[in-house]
């Protein structure tokens, strides 16, 4: 046997060992930090927009001041577009439950960042590599519903290899 092959048994015995238990085995989470970076982030940029808006409003020295309402008016929208993209796709964590054989999936629903937590079964999610959907920052998607994921960034991972384990596919974080 080579070494790389008895590696990858011994990783398959101890992840058999570890899926037999009845718990639930967190294989990803964010912590909430990335959702925080992201939302606060995008409301100073607007704050700011806003700010210079209201002082381009108030000087009275330049005489047409449509064009920087439209700029700043473009900026904030852009802003709000790109926000609404990653929120779309952003999720913040999964939960393996050895119980049922489901993956409990956690994304934010509303702007504001509310959680819901939706229950998928391990045999619909599907890793993709597809340039179109990478791009997107999409690498997961439930083949039921062909609802698109995001979950691959690297400090979030807490057992990447298990996860790759439990879908039956080989996976690779993006960011």
């Amino acid at each position: 046997m080579s070494q790389k092959s008895a590696k990858e048994l011994r990783d398959a015995i101890l992840f058999e060992e570890l899926l037999r238990k009845e718990v639930d085995i967190v294989l990803y989470d964010c912590k909430g930090t990335l959702f925080a970076i992201r939302y606060f982030g995008n409301l100073f940029l607007i704050i700011f927009a806003l700010c210079f808006g209201y002082y381009i409003y108030q000087d009275e020295v330049r005489p047409q001041k449509w064009p920087y309402y439209t700029i700043c008016g473009l900026f904030i929208f852009g802003r709000l577009a790109r926000y609404r993209k990653f929120q779309k796709f952003f999720v913040e964590k999964v939960v393996y439950n050895t119980n049922d054989k489901t993956l409990t999936i956690t994304k934010r629903k509303t702007f504001t960042g509310r959680r819901y937590d939706k229950v998928i079964d391990k045999r619909w999610l599907l890793y993709t590599e597809d340039p179109y959907l990478n791009k997107k920052n999409v690498n997961y998607i439930n083949m039921r519903t062909l609802e698109q994921y995001c979950i691959g960034y690297k400090y979030g991972w807490v057992n990447q290899a298990l996860f790759a384990h439990i879908i039956a596919q080989r996976i690779k974080s993006f960011k």
